[in-house]
């Protein structure tokens, strides 16, 4: 049995430059003076809403080509009432969380993710009836990094990376081996 996984609702935690920091040290015994830069970091939640199909966030109007951040997604599923999962396996499948890392919750339990496969086995954590899922997926800097000053290597004119959860996610129920 396969049951398709839709109407996922989005919320990005943005991570922005926040204010440029200067540390600068002089070494007393060489009078050698170095100056290191960094930036802080500005975090905020955009509400995307219920997506219809999951496209990267360069492709999404509320995000745009310049977000990194971490992503979470939220949906409910429903497994019938009579369900028995002795014997049974039931896994997640994604076709691509983009090279981010997951982390996958169904009712608040943690499930243990295959990064490669982009999949967990969640028999453990699923119930008879309605079901959580939230599906937690980080992305590189890069994308926000176009838009910082002074780093040399990534500019605008860098293709924006695609980030997020992409293509389809499914709950698949098949007899254990």
């Amino acid at each position: 049995d396969t049951v398709a996984l839709t109407g996922w609702s989005l919320t990005v935690d943005s991570y922005t430059p926040g204010d440029k920091v200067e540390r600068t040290e002089t070494n007393e015994e060489t009078g050698v003076t170095t100056t290191e830069v960094t930036y802080t970091t500005n975090h905020e939640d955009i509400e995307v809403g219920t997506l219809e199909t999951l496209v990267p966030w360069k492709d999404i109007e509320a995000l745009g080509e310049f977000v990194s951040g971490v992503g979470t997604y939220t949906t409910t599923f429903t497994l019938p009432d009579d369900l028995s999962i002795e014997g049974k396996k039931v896994m997640f499948e994604a076709d691509s969380f983009n090279l981010g890392t997951a982390m996958i919750t169904v009712n608040d339990q943690k499930a243990v993710v295959n990064m490669d496969a982009c999949e967990a086995d969640l028999t453990d954590l699923v119930q008879a009836g309605e079901n959580t899922i939230s599906v937690r997926v980080t992305s590189s800097l890069c994308n926000v990094a176009r838009s910082y000053e002074g780093i040399f290597w990534i500019t605008e004119e860098t293709p924006a990376a695609d980030y997020g959860m992409t293509g389809n996610t499914v709950i698949t129920i098949s007899d254990a081996e």
